[in-house]
């Protein structure tokens, strides 16, 4: 083989190497666009459970009608806040960032091989208590 042949098939094979490793750069990048914000969500939830409980038990505690009834609705809108989310996650579709109801990031579907992880068993056991069920 002459040595102009060997030089062309160098050059070649490094243009293909560094073509592919751009492709699946960009291609593993593509498919992680939308994890930052599930995983802000999914750490909200966290703070949501949180939040309703201390407001539950705010409300349990309070002397006063007017306290208790304020900590009740606080309650409930954690709760919609926390249901809005959790379907949002799993179906895909729209979720309040943070608590403002207008402004809303929109999710995609999750793939159907995380439909059975214990994400979903958490939501059936929540739904329960909403008389929601999760048919995935």
């Amino acid at each position: 083989m002459k040595v102009r042949t060997k030089i062309i098939l160098v050059t070649g094979s490094l243009a293909l190497i560094i073509l592919g490793m751009f492709l699946v750069t960009w291609w593993v990048t593509n498919n992680q666009k939308n994890d930052g914000a599930i995983i802000n969500m999914a750490g909200r939830q966290r703070m949501l459970s949180q939040k309703m409980t201390r407001e539950l038990l705010e409300g349990v505690s309070a002397d006063d009608g007017i306290e208790r009834e304020k900590a009740f609705n606080a309650s409930a809108n954690s709760m919609r806040v926390f249901n809005t989310t959790l379907n949002s996650l799993m179906q895909g579709g729209r979720s309040p960032c943070l608590w403002r109801w207008i402004t809303r990031k929109v999710f995609p579907a999750p793939p159907c091989r995380v439909r059975h992880c214990s994400f979903f068993r958490m939501f059936n056991l929540f739904g329960r208590s909403t008389g929601e069920k999760w048919r995935g």
